[in-house]
């Protein structure tokens, strides 16, 4: 059975590369009929902090990314961590280390001057017993005895054939001298133990992989199959940062972007078996495959997200999308009768919009009531002459779009204007706004006495 993990530190939000990488792991292992699961890497406890926790978990829910059966929390396998590093020490497959921070330093500090890769050099790995118990209580790390010769390979199934020669790695620290576990051995015995049979991740670990593979090998563990991701580009190709827009998932839910437009838009960063620009998670389920993914690296682009997310918007139920409203502004923001009127004239209000932010700013329109409009300071005499006979017409505004556009055309030819020069004017006295629904549209949906009354405000 295919057994995929996400692993965070709670250290933080979840953010674009993260979601991506959550999302490759969920669908790769519904697609072959396995199981997602979740572990929080909680072992530094100074920067872990349970809110985080909780953010990740319940973003992880509102993508509907959903893990199977418990969380893992690395802090609570700490004692297993040590079993295995002493088992380790014990086959001769790893040593103490007594060389102080001081003396690591030092030699870090020569070999850069002399032009040499820094790296420890073993000065503690062929220390004898008598020399080890001389040694007494003086505090020690243990490191792993990585191979000194040869090569470290293995074959990614995004990246391909992955090499290094092992001189370019040195003896890894398993337990730090209070004798908590590095990251090196805690990923890999719980990786392990949790019987994860793919490793999903972005590229940036790709280094890591090689030392962890020496840790499966010392143990005598089959290794998971591994799949590198690359990182997440801006439009301009460097590393996506907050220079190219936001990078937080809480950032994206903020400006109104819809949870399966997000999912959708990551699935193409980097991933191409479907032609279709659009794809329901169960297609995304059937067709996905890890191999499929590009080694090269993805651009994130704004204004792809901002497209394919009006295209979500525009799909949906207006009475679905009146309640995502509701819930993205607060049902309370305005009344029954205003989400009616908002709910009245959604056609035209999601055709104009991109996200829910959007969609909550132009609903205002609807909305608010009579209060709601714009203050005219400089209106031509013709202009407010003829705001006051539709004023005076109150009682005679018909209420279907055919008829209001005849009799609204029909009041403007009267006062010897166009409805290109009154229209801005109508429509910033009704909306606030120089762009917004037609002037038509928004007689309609405001009924005449809302109608009446904002223009009454806009001119006295």
């Amino acid at each position: 059975m295919v057994i995929t993990r996400f692993a965070p530190s709670p250290t933080g939000g979840l953010h674009i590369g993260s979601i991506r990488t959550i999302l490759f792991n969920w669908l790769y292992a519904k697609h072959c009929n396995g199981k997602f699961l979740l572990r929080i890497e909680d072992t530094d406890i100074e920067r872990s902090k349970v809110e985080h926790v909780k953010d990740i978990c319940d973003s992880m829910k509102w993508l509907g990314l959903e893990w199977d059966g418990e969380i893992v929390f690395q802090l609570k396998n700490i004692k297993r961590h040590q079993e295995i590093a002493h088992d380790l020490l014990a086959k001769g497959k790893a040593y103490k280390c007594f060389c102080t921070p001081e003396e690591l330093t030092a030699a870090r500090e020569l070999a850069a001057k002399e032009g040499r890769t820094p790296r420890y050099e073993r000065k503690c790995r062929d220390l004898t017993s008598a020399e080890i118990e001389a040694k007494g209580d003086t505090p020690f790390v243990v490191r792993l005895k990585c191979p000194k010769v040869g090569k470290t390979m293995f074959r990614d199934l995004i990246q391909g054939e992955c090499c290094i020669d092992n001189e370019h790695l040195d003896d890894m620290i398993l337990l730090r001298s209070d004798g908590t576990p590095t990251y090196m051995l805690a990923v890999v015995v719980d990786d392990h133990d949790m019987g994860i049979t793919h490793v999903i991740r972005a590229s940036e670990h790709l280094n890591n992989t090689y030392r962890q593979k020496q840790i499966y090998e010392a143990a005598g563990w089959s290794t998971p199959e591994f799949s590198h991701v690359s990182l997440i580009h801006g439009e301009d190709g460097a590393k996506l940062s907050k220079r190219h827009g936001a990078t937080s998932l809480d950032e994206y839910v903020k400006m109104g972007f819809l949870k399966d437009a997000i999912l959708n838009y990551l699935i193409h960063l980097g991933w191409n078996k479907s032609e279709e620009e659009i794809l329901s998670i169960s297609e995304c389920i059937k067709l996905f495959d890890i191999a499929d993914v590009r080694s090269s690296p993805a651009r994130f682009s704004m204004h792809k997200l901002l497209n394919v997310n009006s295209i979500y918007m525009r799909a949906m139920d207006n009475q679905a999308l009146l309640s995502e409203l509701k819930h993205f502004a607060g049902a309370d923001k305005y009344d029954a009768a205003g989400w009616a009127r908002v709910l009245d004239g959604m056609d035209e209000l999601k055709s104009r919009t991109r996200t829910m932010l959007e969609l909550e700013n132009m609903s205002a329109i609807y909305g608010y009531g009579a209060d709601y409009f714009g203050k005219l300071e400089n209106i031509d005499d013709g202009t407010k002459r003829l705001f006051e006979k539709l004023i005076e017409q109150k009682d005679i505004i018909p209420n279907d779009i055919e008829s209001i556009t005849a009799w609204l055309n029909g009041q403007i030819s009267e006062h010897g204007k166009t409805l290109k020069e009154v229209a801005p004017d109508i429509r910033f006295a009704l909306t606030k706004e120089k762009v917004a629904p037609s002037i038509f549209e928004l007689v309609k949906v405001l009924g005449s006495e809302i109608f009446v009354k904002r223009l009454i405000g806009s001119i006295s």
